[in-house]
C-alpha cells in the first residue's frame, strides 16, 4: 500500500489514512439504523449457532416496518 496518495501509480492502488474521529462518527450513525442493529443480532446469533444456515429472519428497515425473510 502506498505511503502517500501521490505514490499511487497503478490501477487498483489505494491509500488508507486512519481517522478515528470519522470512524466513530460513521459507526455511530450506522448503528442508529434498525436494519444495522438487526443484521448485527443475526450475525451474533449465527456465530453462536456454529454458522448454520437460517431458514428465515426478520429485518426492520428505515420506516420501522419489519420485513420477514
Amino acid at each position: 500500500m502506498p505511503e502517500s496518495p501521490y505514490d499511487m501509480t497503478s490501477a487498483g492502488d489505494f491509500y488508507l489514512e486512519s481517522n478515528s474521529e470519522l470512524t466513530h462518527h460513521l459507526l455511530t450513525k450506522m448503528f442508529q439504523k434498525p436494519i444495522t442493529q438487526d443484521l448485527s443480532e443475526i450475525f451474533l446469533e449465527w456465530c453462536k449457532r456454529g454458522q448454520e444456515i437460517f431458514s428465515s429472519f426478520d429485518i426492520t428497515y428505515d420506516l420501522g416496518k419489519k420485513y420477514f425473510m
